[in-house]
């Protein structure tokens, strides 16, 4: 009885030890030291984990602790897909199965949001592009209804490369995904492309190859398909039935939408063009999972330093006091000296609760700062009223004084504050642009008269604001359809803006320039 009772114990905790794995996708190094790592979390049934937070995930690279951890799904975020649906038209797939598999795709098509496209590749003898990438379901669904059965031959890696290569091609920010569906088998009469050509390519552009197997004939082809997708990020789904078809495209959608895309900044570590091993260890339910991949860093990027804060102990507690007491008597010479000069100088009025405090962190900016010349208007954002002085450049004060009954504090606005935003875009249909803002802020839209015009359907007409307050910009959404992006999360109040920050609006994505 204690030899049984052992054993169920021990089948008991070799399955709760393996509930759940971790599938890296890619890592994105653009914005280095601020990183984007893409990833599946799923239990044994291929379920995708849904609820994990920033605290769930450790990351590091090189050994190097990363901070400022965001976590979301791509459901969450609401970022659109591009997804490519790779299928087999060859003859084998003639009568019950071809009719199964567009019906499973109609269905499919019904489900899809409306921020992702669909671009669909047909394989036989050769490849046909049946549709470029578009949102449109009634198109689509009407280009399924016509698919047609060619050939005799398959050209599984010709078509899957080809997949692939539409998919890089494309300028769309939006994450990229190729779904397969075949019976693994290839038939080319062509070598030039190879199972290990098309790994290779769905690696180097980070494109994960999720596939279902769907075969009537030899099913030991379909370990092709399981190693594609193994090895490249994505997931292999068997389909042994044709009632199973429908099921497994919702479950494999479903996966998708539930990967998670974390954002992070690396510490410590230069870019310089080197290769670095990130390693991210997901603690879930008393259980720990690692994963690990690798990146090429931007050359000429320095490291990242998180300033380090002790504990309080009676030295540094002596240091606070000897140096406020200075600092008082600097402060009593200075105002001595200011009220002989009898001079005017430029001072702000501002509430107490002026804006939110910004992350603990900021990335170095090694570029010469600006200096400020005006404050927005009609900011949503509570504005500082600026009082003229007759000196031509601003000067440094603070008048620990209340101004005035009503508990306002009287601040100077700081010289050699920065006060230029370069929004510099890295990927959508405006890639490659920049745009210029000044402290007097501006509006982004798509509306012409807006200070940015930016003409994209999925971009507000007046989509947000930049305003520039006491030295710092703030970015708010201006009740936008899509959102506004900072960092990969939704914003749903005014923030303020860090050097590299990045930003999306739309397909619109790039990083902030402060200078």
């Amino acid at each position: 009885m204690k030899l049984i009772l052992s054993f169920i114990i021990f089948v008991n905790l070799i399955t709760y030890s393996q509930d759940f794995n971790v599938r890296l996708i890619k890592t994105i190094p653009d914005n280095f030291p601020r990183l984007i790592t893409s990833l599946q979390v799923y239990d044994l049934n291929d379920e995708p984990i849904r609820d994990l937070k920033p605290e769930n995930f450790n990351i590091s690279v090189e050994g190097n602790q990363c901070d400022s951890i965001n976590s979301i799904t791509y459901k969450e975020s609401g970022k659109g897909l591009n997804i490519m649906l790779c299928l087999d038209l060859s003859g084998t797939m003639s009568g019950t199965p071809l009719e199964t598999m567009k019906n499973a795709v109609i269905k499919f098509l019904d489900e899809m949001r409306n921020v992702d496209k669909l671009a669909i590749i047909g394989f036989a003898d050769s490849y046909e592009l049946i549709s470029d990438f578009s949102s449109d379901r009634e198109y689509l669904k009407n280009k399924v209804r016509n698919l047609t059965t060619s050939g005799s031959r398959t050209a599984l890696y010709y078509g899957t490369y080809q997949g692939l290569v539409k998919l890089r091609d494309n300028k769309d920010v939006a994450g990229k995904i190729l779904l397969l569906i075949g019976d693994g088998k290839d038939e080319s009469v062509s070598s030039s492309y190879t199972l290990d050509d098309v790994i290779k390519l769905a690696k180097e552009e980070g494109i994960p190859i999720f596939s279902i197997g769907y075969s009537k004939i030899d099913k030991s082809y379909l370990q092709t398909l399981e190693k594609m997708s193994e090895q490249t990020g994505g997931k292999f789904y068997n389909s042994p039935k044709d009632d199973d078809l429908e099921k497994q495209y919702r479950k494999l959608y479903d996966q998708i939408l539930n990967i998670y895309i974390l954002t992070y900044v690396v510490e410590n570590l230069a870019g310089n063009g080197s290769e670095y091993t990130n390693v991210i260890t997901i603690n879930y339910k008393n259980q720990k999972k690692t994963a690990s991949n690798k990146f090429i860093s931007p050359a000429g990027i320095p490291a990242y330093k998180k300033s380090v804060k002790t504990e309080d102990d009676s030295s540094n507690l002596i240091y606070i006091l000897i140096s406020a007491g200075i600092i008082i008597i600097g402060a009593v010479l200075f105002f001595v000296l200011k009220s002989k000069k009898k001079k005017k100088i430029p001072i702000v009025k501002m509430p107490e609760e002026q804006s939110k405090k910004s992350d603990d962190y900021e990335i170095p900016d090694f570029k010469s700062p600006g200096k400020v010349t005006e404050t927005p208007k009609n900011s949503s954002l509570e504005s500082p009223t600026v009082i003229q002085s007759d000196n031509d450049e601003l000067k440094t004060e603070i008048d620990t004084k209340r101004a005035d009954s009503f508990g306002e504090k009287t601040m100077i606005v700081r010289q050699g504050s920065s006060s230029t935003l370069v929004l510099e875009v890295l990927a959508g249909s405006f890639i490659g642009k920049s745009f210029t803002l000044n402290s007097k802020g501006g509006i982004i839209g798509r509306q012409d008269g807006n200070d940015i015009v930016i003409k994209e359907n999925n971009i507000s007409r007046q989509h947000a604001k930049i305003t520039f307050i006491n030295g710092d910009f703030y970015i708010e959404d201006l009740n936008s359809s899509n959102g506004t992006y900072i960092n990969g999360i939704r914003i749903s109040q005014p923030i303020k803006l860090n050097n590299y920050d990045t930003f999306k609006f739309g397909s619109c994505e790039g990083r902030f320039i402060i200078s």
